[in-house]
């Protein structure tokens, strides 16, 4: 098959470098929690909590299962499977959970974030 020397250019033009400087904005930086950095939470449902950092920046922390309850006192957080204590969005993370009335319970969720405005009204930040 024979593709039209106009195709195949245009094609490759793709591929070439561009003039001027890259853009490295922050934004592409993932927002960041550390082991140790939590110092408010609120919980939103069996399967969702909202974290503050002692750093700035909220985060939602979503699990598969259910392991918030209204009677949840403290939350901490730390990485699933790496040995940086650093947490992206995206990461998944183990999360200890201490209530009330029962013995602590480990669950893995997922770290969205950050997060503004309704979802972490009452949080510090």
């Amino acid at each position: 098959m024979k593709v039209p020397f106009a195709i195949l250019a245009l094609g490759l033009a793709g591929c070439a470098p561009m003039d001027g400087p890259m853009d490295t904005a922050s934004s592409d930086v993932a927002p960041c929690l550390r082991t140790g950095d939590v110092d408010n939470f609120r919980v939103a449902s069996d399967r969702q909590a909202y974290v503050h950092s002692r750093r700035g920046g909220s985060f939602r922390l979503d699990t598969v299962e259910n392991c918030f309850e209204p009677t949840t006192r403290a939350v901490h957080v730390e990485p699933d499977v790496s040995v940086s204590p650093q947490m992206c969005t995206g990461d998944r993370v183990r999360v200890q959970v201490q209530m009330n009335s029962s013995v602590p319970r480990t669950c893995i969720a997922t770290i969205t974030g950050p997060i503004t405005g309704g979802d972490v009204s009452g949080l510090p930040g």
